[in-house]
């Protein structure tokens, strides 16, 4: 069976009949009810020892319905009775092909039948065809053997396959260029900095990062075929066309092109073509002072050809998939989920001079999709029973991602009505946010629930448009009927709902790249149109702070009473409010105005309060002349209302806070081991830091709110865990 070729049947009956054991071909064509989305299902046999059976679906459906794709598979499998399978998708709309593990787990009813429900179904899929990159299918499909047991082809089917493969690709690069530079190889060479370990990290993982979103951006392509970057700059082929990789084309790509308005871009090159490439916003591509970059003298940095050859090859060997992973549909492909992992481990890696990785100092570990679902369903489900008193059986069937369920539990059009409405402006906070998992998590639950309470958005664009501000309103407004709806209900759910904080720069920014990623994949390209049709993307400044969440603004009793009066200048918070919410849809010359009457609109008050003479101001002062909201440099405090306009506290807290134990934290930060237990009364004994963030969330919460987290459990009986329990 040739995997990069079109799918061939009789071929795939060999690969059968020589790779499962026992197998039976039986080649009966299935029935189809008049709903269904397929256009021939035919059922090729079956493997009596896996007890696995084998199906061909042909369908018609393009990549936006994929949730319907694999939604209306498993209604089938279902009605044919068949709990694992392995099902070929043909697409007749082109010759690229998928080879999907298809299962999900029965319920028994109270006489030991199998119930109407079933439950956790998931979809595994291999991307095939010639145009796919078939270096990991062929090692697990081919190269690894004949499957002996159900259990070995689920491992063969599983997304830590792809996962650990890819990151182990990616760091080895990451290594190469800090390694040899610091072995004098001459891999890269950063101004005034090559001494300097973590300013070479955080360039490097900066770095690959936009590299990785560009590689993501070739995959997203107009209707006629035309992508947002071209393999003719961007692949292992280009590089070699150019004596500077790096100089000549990495650097204009990114501040010069992507970063600048088409109409206002100064850069011009003879070697590749540009203009098709539109403006994206959103501060991904601003360059930050330790890019090293200056128009003037952009050679400030030198990246070697034979790197960027190397990592463009091993990024061409794997499939990209723009398509967002969901807990009932999983590409065996780098999604944009992936960015989060890559990222969260080169983080955790050790530096050369034998000291902490960044995991070890700030404990902080990746949280596996299901777990983070399962955390996004339990406090939406408590939230929403709080604020909606719908049954609780028919919230469980909205949220889940079961099939049959909403059939069962069905919502009147007042309780849709209701549930929209409660989530509208819903206040959802990681207060340790790492990678972006959790805000990420929530916004595609989100995205899932207006989907089946209002599909065609009528209930959410009516309950929707007067809590926006008046350009966001006018996008929604103007593309409501042209846009992807899901475009919309994200630019939204992101402005209205998700926030989050970490003492990590590289973490905040690599969140807000998740939510840029999220939002590129359902933009409606359209060549004819002024950037190609594609909405600049928004500003995070105030959505993902880099901060010490731990630690408020008011610490003491004095610097109450300076910020109460800070705060009691209603006229310029309201300014503030109205700022941030121009700020979150501005570019270019606006951009830059908003951030300058920001700035000196908070000096202004700071001056004002200071000018009244109260003491103590002084602490006060500096804190809150320490915070730069525009750049990623990192704030020993946190204040909701200061920094993202929130002053009744947050309806979610979702998070995995940190796991420091009280060792490592004496050993280094003792400094600010001290200031926190000055703040939380939680802290008795040797604590670990996962506690003043659970207290945290009795802080910032609003009283009805709810906290899902995910903590070691010795909190509940050992003795440093008495105050909290306590409390």
């Amino acid at each position: 069976m040739k995997l990069d070729s079109e799918y061939d049947s009789q071929s795939f009956k060999k690969y059968l009949n020589s790779f499962f054991p026992s197998f039976q071909l039986e080649e009966n064509i299935v029935k189809l009810d008049t709903s269904s989305s397929f256009v021939e299902v035919i059922k090729i046999g079956k493997s009596i020892d896996l007890d696995l059976d084998v199906y061909e679906i042909t369908h018609d459906l393009s990549n936006n319905n994929l949730t319907k794709l694999t939604v209306d598979a498993f209604k089938l499998i279902k009605n044919l009775a068949s709990f694992d399978c392995l099902v070929v998708f043909k697409n007749n709309l082109n010759s690229d092909w998928k080879l999907s593990m298809m299962s999900f787990n029965y319920v028994l009813d109270s006489e030991g039948n199998i119930n109407t429900t079933f439950s956790n179904p998931k979809r595994y899929s291999f991307a095939l065809g010639p145009n796919a990159k078939i270096n990991t299918p062929y090692k697990y499909l081919i190269e690894q053997g004949k499957f002996n047991t159900l259990e070995e082809l689920n491992e063969r089917f599983s997304i830590s396959v792809v996962n650990k493969e890819f990151y182990k690709s990616i760091s080895g690069q990451f290594k190469v260029l800090l390694e040899n530079n610091l072995n004098k190889k001459d891999m890269l060479k950063l101004p005034n900095s090559n001494s300097d370990y973590s300013k070479l990290q955080n360039f490097a993982v900066r770095l690959i990062g936009r590299i990785i979103f560009c590689w993501f951006l070739k995959q997203k392509k107009s209707a006629n075929g035309i992508p947002l970057l071209k393999d003719e700059i961007f692949s292992s082929s280009a590089v070699s066309k150019f004596n500077n990789f790096y100089n000549e084309v990495v650097e204009p790509l990114f501040f010069e092109i992507l970063n600048k308005h088409t109409e206002s871009r100064s850069f011009s090159s003879e070697h590749f073509e540009y203009d098709y490439i539109p403006f994206l916003n959103g501060g991904l591509f601003t360059p930050d002072k330790y890019d090293f970059y200056n128009k003037r003298n952009s050679k400030k940095v030198f990246i070697s050809n034979q790197w960027f050859e190397e990592l463009f090859l091993i990024l061409e060997s794997y499939n990209f998939t723009i398509d967002e992973n969901t807990g009932i549909n999983i590409d065996l492909s780098v999604d944009p989920e992936m960015l989060g992992r890559v990222f969260e481990n080169l983080l955790a890696e050790i530096t050369p001079d034998g000291g902490s990785s960044e995991r070890e100092k700030t404990g902080s570990y990746y949280t596996p999709r299901e777990i983070v679902e399962y955390m996004v369903d339990e406090a939406l489900l408590n939230f929403l029973i709080e604020k909606t008193q719908i049954d609780p059986n028919k919230l469980i069937s909205l949220i889940s991602y079961s099939l049959d369920d909403d059939l069962l539990f069905p919502l009147s059009l007042e309780e849709k009505k209701k549930v929209i409405e409660s989530l509208i402006n819903i206040k959802v906070f990681d207060p340790a946010c790492g990678s972006g998992a959790f805000p990420i998590g929530m916004l595609q639950k989100l995205i899932h629930i207006f989907n089946v309470a209002d599909e065609n958005g009528e209930i959410w664009l009516d309950l929707n448009l007067n809590s926006l501000d008046n350009e966001l309103r006018k996008i929604v407004k103007n593309n409501f009927d042209s846009k992807n709806i899901n475009y919309l209900r994200k630019l939204s759910i992101i402005k209205n709902s998700i926030y989050g904080s970490d003492i990590q720069p590289v973490a905040t920014e690599i969140s807000r790249l998740r939510c840029f990623l999220t939002l590129i994949v359902d933009e409606e390209l359209d060549d004819t149109k002024q950037n190609r049709g594609v909405e600049p993307l928004p500003n995070l400044d105030f959505k993902f702070v880099t901060a010490n969440t731990l630690l408020a603004l008011k610490n003491t009793e004095k610097l109450q009473t300076n910020q109460q009066e800070l705060f009691d200048d209603v006229e310029s918070i309201d300014e503030l409010k109205v700022l941030r919410e121009e700020f979150f849809t501005s570019s270019g010359p606006d951009k830059e105005s908003l951030k300058l009457e920001f700035v000196n609109l908070q000096r202004n008050m700071l001056e004002n309060m200071l000018d009244k003479g109260f003491q103590g101001h002084g602490e006060l002062t500096t804190k809150l002349s320490t915070w730069e909201p525009f750049t990623n440099k990192q704030t020993n405090w946190f204040d909701s209302e200061w920094m993202f306009g929130i002053k009744e506290g947050f309806d979610i807290l979702l998070a995995n806070p940190p796991y420091l134990d009280s060792e490592r934290m004496v050993e280094s930060d003792p400094e600010g081991r001290e200031l926190i237990k000055s703040e939380y009364e939680s802290t008795k004994g040797n604590w670990d830091l996962y506690i003043p963030f659970i207290e945290l969330a009795l802080k910032i919460l609003d009283k009805d709110g709810f906290a899902s987290y995910i903590t070691p459990y010795q909190w509940l009986s050992i003795s440093y865990g008495k105050a909290i329990r306590k409390l």
